[in-house]
């Protein structure tokens, strides 16, 4: 639920559960299949190729929305779990090739 808050911790998920840190490391790599820092990049990457998608072409203003602080971290995660930069995403999305 509050995936796009850029001050989102692991700790902050074990401070609200009363478990430890370890373990919320644990449960996200049992249940995911993933680590919490990807698993939180992954859904913010999702939330923002939505923001694109809906029109909103400004970087920086889509990478605040999506909970990242700079934009260097947010097309570093963006090109990880898209395999593209956000401009060569929203190039191929003007141009149709609706493909990631």
């Amino acid at each position: 639920q509050h995936y796009m808050s850029s001050g989102l911790s692991q700790q902050d998920i074990a401070d609200h559960f009363g478990v430890s840190r370890p373990t919320v490391s644990k449960l996200f790599k049992e249940t995911v299949n993933m680590n919490f820092i990807d698993y939180l990049h992954r859904m913010r990457v999702e939330a923002a190729k939505r923001l694109i998608d809906e029109g909103n072409f400004d970087m920086m203003d889509v990478a605040r929305k999506c909970g990242y602080e700079n934009e260097v971290t947010f097309r570093r995660a963006f090109v990880k779990h898209v395999g593209v930069t956000p401009q060569q995403y929203i190039k191929s999305q003007k141009m149709g090739e609706k493909r990631f």
